[in-house]
Formats: structure tokens, sequence, C-alpha cells
């Protein structure tokens, strides 16, 4: 199996582990890459976006690749304080579901969990949460 079909493999393993939580009404969406536009009844919403595939050799004939990927859980609601706590809670769940299987299926060796980023943006009658789990295997 070459790069294209086994990068792509991991990134549908990923969205179908997730969408777990999609079918228990945690998330309203699970998407592979970016949407630039989400109404505000779709959410939350998780991106699985490909990032980084830093290579290196670990033996003199044997390539290795860490296929590098964000997981961003998006929060919008009314109060601020409760969107931060949705998205803790959230990213904690999408965490915890992607620790299930750490080889996804055996799509990939082992998950390595590298850290969780969390940020907002407040608007005018809402705010916006996010994290991102920046995820390797």
């Amino acid at each position: 199996m070459g790069l294209d079909t086994s990068h792509w493999n991991v990134l549908s393993a990923i969205k179908t582990k997730l969408e777990e939580l999609e079918a228990s009404g945690d998330l309203k969406e699970v998407t592979i890459g970016e949407l630039k536009t989400v109404p505000p009844d779709k959410f939350p919403v998780c991106f699985i976006i490909p990032k980084r595939d830093p290579e290196s050799w670990a033996t003199g004939h044997e390539l290795l690749h860490k296929l590098r990927s964000w997981i961003v859980v998006l929060v919008r609601g009314a109060d601020p304080l409760e969107t931060q706590e949705d998205v803790v809670k959230l990213s904690g769940k999408v965490h915890d579901k992607i620790k299930e299987d750490l080889t996804l299926g055996g799509k990939c060796e082992n998950i390595n969990f590298n850290e969780r980023v969390f940020d907002y943006e407040l608007g005018k009658d809402y705010c916006l949460n996010w994290t991102v789990l920046e995820i390797d295997c």
C-alpha cells in the first residue's frame, strides 16, 4: 500500500471513530478538511485536518512517516463560560474516543497525542470556542 492510500486510510479511520460521537449526539458533524463557514445550527463540529508529515530514516532502507493531523473541535454558544466548559468536555470525549483504539483498527502503528490547545473568539452575540488536538501516527 502506498503513502497516498495509507494516509487517506488513517484520516478516514479517525473520521469513522469520531462519527460515533456524531451518532450519540455529542457532535453534529465530523469532516475531513476544513469548512470555511459553519451555520450556527451545525455546532458542535469536528474537523480532521492533515498537517505535517515529517519523514526520517529508521535504517538505511526504511523510511518512516509521522502522519500528523489536527482534530479541531468547535463549539458555539451564547455564554462564554458555558461554551468553554463544553469545548473542554467535548475535546476530552474526542480524545478518549481515539484512545479506545490507538491503532485505528490496524491502520497505523500507534496514535501519539502531542498536545491539546484551547482558544476562543467573542462575537457580538455569541462565543466560539475551539480545541486543537494534535496527533500523529
